[in-house]
């Protein structure tokens, strides 16, 4: 959504996502999401007349600064959960005449892992999305500018370790938690287990694992 609707535009838009929740999106108990995409603040998005129809709001936050994405999910806090919000960040389009540079210099410093770190203020973010992630670190000045060429995702792939990171460290709180509250441990054996998990360097699908043969 990037355009002002008059009255029966709006109507329309809320009785044609009524209509699409039958086979998409919460509703429809079919598995199929429902993303409703738009670059406008929350009270110029319409996102009222089609929260209850929709998985995913996708932010279009392309050039964004942390603080104007903890300004769009306020508004959006009134709708939606903060797991149903993500931000995102572009690469350079061909002959773009747009300058984000979300995927410009070096890939730690650039705005794409800014917006790969960032979270919402009590709550956790939905993910992250890319736009144009066929043109992953291209630039704005030429060959890339004015031509088709491969990518090898390197932002992409790094925004995605960042994502990764950020899941597997909430993983270890929660299990850390569970372990805290375990009535039948003593203060002892909880505290050499929970230091294995704050120490444990696995990916987040082996996390359980580990748990279970630090127990056993």
């Amino acid at each position: 959504m990037e355009q002002y609707l008059d009255l029966d535009q709006q109507i329309i838009l809320e009785g044609m996502h009524k209509a699409l929740s039958v086979y998409l999106g919460p509703l429809s108990g079919t598995g199929k999401l429902l993303i409703y995409d738009t670059n406008r603040y929350a009270n110029n998005s319409y996102i009222e007349r089609v929260a209850p129809y929709i998985d995913y709001l996708f932010y279009q936050s392309y050039g964004a600064s942390p603080s104007r994405l903890d300004q769009g999910i306020t508004g959006y806090s009134e709708y939606i959960s903060s797991c149903q919000f993500l931000s995102g960040y572009t690469s350079p389009e061909e002959l773009d005449g747009n300058r984000w540079e979300d995927t410009i210099g070096p890939i730690w410093e650039s705005n794409a892992i800014t917006m790969a770190q960032w979270q919402p203020a009590g709550g956790a973010k939905g993910g992250i999305f890319q736009y144009a992630i066929d043109r992953d670190g291209m630039t704005y000045d030429e060959p890339d500018y004015s031509s088709i060429r491969p990518t090898t995702f390197e932002y992409a792939k790094r925004v995605i370790a960042t994502i990764k990171s950020q899941e597997f460290a909430e993983t270890k709180t929660s299990a850390t938690t569970t372990i805290e509250a375990l009535p039948t441990l003593s203060q002892e054996v909880k505290a050499k287990i929970t230091a294995k998990v704050r120490d444990a360097e696995v990916p987040e699908r082996h996390l359980l694992s580990l748990c279970h043969w630090l127990l056993g």
